[in-house]
């Protein structure tokens, strides 16, 4: 994982995983679309979300698919970018299969 600005981030090619970056908050996980002119982007969370069941009106946890703009436009903003390592081990340990911990080391790019 590293840390990016706006400008490095709009750098990244679709299909990138990041989330927003401010000390000790993170954002949702994102999957980073297509550019949109020069200074945004179209992302798509990844993760589940909770909705009404329109059939017997109980909640259920479904896959969020919806895609947006960025559009933040906040210069000072950082982004925690995956790299296909970290990628692996988020895929691993959803499907149970890592034990150790992810490093946390996050150079600022």
């Amino acid at each position: 994982m590293w840390l990016c600005t706006r400008v490095g981030m709009w750098e990244q090619p679709p299909g990138t995983i990041y989330q927003t970056f401010e000390p000790m908050i993170l954002g949702p996980l994102m999957i980073k679309g297509e550019n949109v002119g020069d200074n945004d982007w179209f992302e798509m969370p990844l993760g589940l979300q909770m909705q009404e069941s329109p059939d017997d009106g109980r909640w259920q946890a479904v896959l969020d698919c919806s895609t947006c703009r960025e559009a933040t436009f906040d210069p000072e903003l950082r982004y925690l970018v995956y790299d296909s390592r970290d990628v692996e081990s988020l895929i691993a340990k959803l499907k149970g299969e890592m034990h150790e911990v992810m490093d946390v080391n996050y150079p600022v790019e």
